[in-house]
């Protein structure tokens, strides 16, 4: 019933826990179901085991048993949801999707259950370790009253950036359809060699293509190794990675760039699409209540941003890595939490005399002999301005024709050097 619907593709299905396991690994999936009673290995014990694994998904305990050891010890484990299969279909889809978008969800008939366990001062159990804290008591008793996750965060000051990182304030909004394309999972960001042979590659087999450049910095990443340790900072710089990569196309590349630091490739793309994904994600890490060990913590992000044609043609990709990651410079000393993406100024900050000024001098610089090596990547700045020129005066120009011969031309420049 879950394969029938539209927003669900079922991807593996395991006889056991430890075959669950390994198919997990294997197949990256966004979301895991789990019985509680399975052959071998339980079903709490195989939650356990996944998330200590470094995938990133949704685990939600579907089972016959309601059992109120099970219900509790699964939240305890860190299950995000419980549900019976004696549900209707429509109910169990409705339920899953809201355990995607960040919800813990229990079915309804488990409240009475979880209340029911709340009032006696041990839950489960009689040792030590079965022993409910009073932190954990509150947070069962806010899932019983039917409070969501970010409403429960909020009133009990909770934040826990190893687990919310992936469901940042106003990150839920942002799909790779909003500005490139359908949105899939990668398993691991390779290094930034990967990601450089990647642009290599691309920029090598020409053609009319565009490509944009995003290098992705977190603010805080100095001042939380400092002093939480490089470990922990490196392990959040990661699960960012992660976040980013379930929000690109399958076409792009994302990889570990510098440390603290990741780099996208999205071919297809310019640097206006870039740009506004970026914004995007400043907006929506900016937005997120994130706390570290306790210690509120502003996770804000800036981004260098550079692009073909934008930034010309005959860039080398370290050339145009490094133009990003330098954009990306600039927009921390600038203050961080905001992109850069070598646009020109605003209409407002636009000077005319002085643009035209600037304008003469660089054309009276250099003689149209010397530009001769480079005619078609100066052509290639030059078509906005002619696409302007045409639209204002109606001239009819074959600026088609005219931007593919310049294409051609400047990746010819580019490969004699």
């Amino acid at each position: 019933m879950i394969s029938d619907h539209p927003r669900f593709k079922v991807v593996g299905e395991a006889a056991s826990g430890q075959q669950g396991l390994d198919l997990a690994q294997a197949l990256r999936p966004d979301m895991v179901l789990i019985d509680i009673n399975m052959k071998g290995m339980s079903g709490l014990e195989t939650l356990r085991r996944l998330k200590a694994t470094d995938l990133h998904a949704r685990y939600i305990i579907l089972t016959v048993s309601n059992s109120e050891e099970d219900l509790i010890e699964a939240l305890r484990v860190g299950a995000d949801g419980y549900l019976l299969k004696d549900m209707e279909p429509e109910d169990l889809c409705t339920n899953l999707l809201k355990a995607w978008s960040g919800m813990t969800v229990l079915q309804d008939t488990l409240t009475e259950v979880l209340r029911s366990a709340l009032l006696s001062p041990v839950s489960i159990g009689s040792t030590k370790e079965g022993l409910l804290t009073m932190r954990e008591r509150e947070v069962l008793q806010c899932l019983a009253d039917g409070l969501n996750n970010k409403t429960i965060a909020r009133n009990l000051g909770i934040s826990d950036i190893m687990g919310q990182m992936g469901r940042m304030a106003g990150m839920s909004g942002i799909t790779a359809s909003d500005v490139m394309g359908s949105a899939k999972p990668v398993p691991e960001s390779p290094p930034r060699a990967e990601v450089e042979l990647f642009l290599t590659r691309y920029l090598a087999a020409g053609g009319n293509h565009s490509v944009g450049v995003l290098v992705f910095g977190l603010d805080s990443y100095p001042r939380v190794a400092q002093r939480f340790g490089s470990d922990l900072a490196d392990k959040i710089a990661l699960k960012f990675g992660r976040l980013l990569a379930n929000k690109i196309r399958t076409d792009d590349c994302i990889g570990a760039f510098l440390p603290g630091r990741v780099a996208i490739v999205a071919p297809g793309t310019n640097r206006a699409l870039c740009a506004s994904f970026a914004e995007r994600v400043c907006k929506g890490l900016a937005a997120a209540q994130i706390s570290i060990r306790g210690e509120r913590v502003d996770m804000t992000v800036s981004v260098g941003v550079a692009a073909v044609p934008e930034d010309g043609v005959a860039l080398s990709a370290d050339d145009f890595l490094m133009l990003a990651n330098g954009r990306m410079d600039a927009a921390l000393k600038a203050g961080g939490n905001r992109v850069e993406s070598g646009q020109s100024r605003t209409s407002e900050d636009f000077r005319k005399d002085e643009f035209v000024l600037r304008l003469k001098e660089i054309m009276t610089s250099v003689s149209p002999e010397a530009l001769q090596p480079c005619l078609g990547s100066v052509g290639l700045q030059i078509v906005p301005v002619l696409k302007q020129i045409d639209l204002a005066f109606n001239l009819g120009l074959p600026l088609d024709d005219i931007e593919r011969k310049l294409w051609s031309r400047a990746r010819s420049e580019r490969m004699m050097g």
